[in-house]
């Protein structure tokens, strides 16, 4: 588990079940991010924007009561990260490549996805 703020950390399947880390990192909620990128009958990773965008903006909300959210999904290096970087575009305003590169230096397995960004940019 990799904390990129002081309330939101990106962590993968492991991380979000064993709950010793779980209570010594003082998380609060859990937010499966592979729930976010899968469409029934699909066998595609495909995002969903409007969830992630909805998504980010609930992290938001609970960043603003200091709840500490562990982001997580199967190897916490693709959909997680990118889960991350819509809540920080959204918080800070901060540019999605600069998200990025927040979360590569915490979390260096992290995966960009310029396809994402694409659709994500379409679905405005």
């Amino acid at each position: 588990m990799d904390w990129i703020d002081e309330c939101i950390a990106i962590g993968n399947w492991v991380d979000a079940r064993c709950v010793r880390n779980l209570k010594r990192e003082k998380i609060d909620l859990i937010i499966d991010s592979r729930t976010l990128f899968s469409r029934p009958g699909s066998f595609r990773n495909v995002p969903d924007m409007d969830l992630v965008i909805k998504s980010a903006q609930m992290m938001i909300e609970l960043s603003m009561l200091n709840a500490r959210v562990l982001v997580f999904c199967r190897h916490g290096k693709d959909r997680s990260p990118f889960l991350v970087m819509v809540y920080l575009n959204k918080k800070h305003g901060m540019p999605y490549d600069q998200a990025f590169q927040l979360i590569k230096s915490k979390r260096p397995r992290t995966i960009y996805h310029p396809e994402w960004l694409e659709k994500l940019d379409a679905s405005r």
